[in-house]
């Protein structure tokens, strides 16, 4: 087998295991109260609802992510390879002036109460001083480079029916 079929095998997985994420989060108008909440997934090329909170990589392919979490998520289901030229090549939108920065470069605030289009609550910042004051501003939020961000356990949120079904 080829390098290039080798390829092409790897690639048809993980796209398959990409269809078996499940639903990733709320839209930022969705009330987590109700059962009748639409779910977006999470998943590569999605259409960019809010782009203060979007990912764009292009490792031979672009990749488009609504979510900073779901660009996180999809980047640790990658081999060893991918994630690295994710990390190289990867980048985010400045929360403040939406100009593009190195996803492994930004510096990141974490806050529950920031209404992410799938929910993680990340934004990026170009520089630690505009974080810093964003959590100022806000009150709250957790500061963080990418390598603690690429670490965190992130996972879908279930939706409020399955929940339901579990008690």
């Amino acid at each position: 087998m080829s390098a290039k079929q080798k390829y092409i095998a790897i690639s048809i997985t993980l796209a398959a295991m990409l269809l078996a994420i499940p639903d990733a989060g709320l839209r930022a108008e969705d009330d987590v109260s109700t059962s009748s909440a639409e779910f977006r997934t999470c998943s590569q090329s999605m259409e960019i609802t809010d782009v203060r909170f979007s990912a764009r990589a292009d490792i031979g392919v672009e990749v488009l992510f609504d979510d900073i979490g779901c660009a996180v998520i999809w980047r640790n289901l990658q081999c060893a390879l991918d994630q690295h030229t994710f990390d190289s090549k990867a980048t985010v939108r400045d929360f403040n002036d939406l100009s593009s920065v190195l996803m492994s470069e930004a510096v990141y605030v974490i806050n529950k109460n920031l209404r992410s289009p799938i929910g993680f609550g990340i934004a990026a910042f170009r520089n630690m001083n505009s974080a810093k004051a964003f959590i100022k501003e806000k009150g709250t939020g957790k500061l963080m480079i990418y390598k603690e961000v690429i670490r965190l356990d992130l996972r879908p949120p279930t939706p409020p029916e399955e929940e339901s079904e579990k008690k």
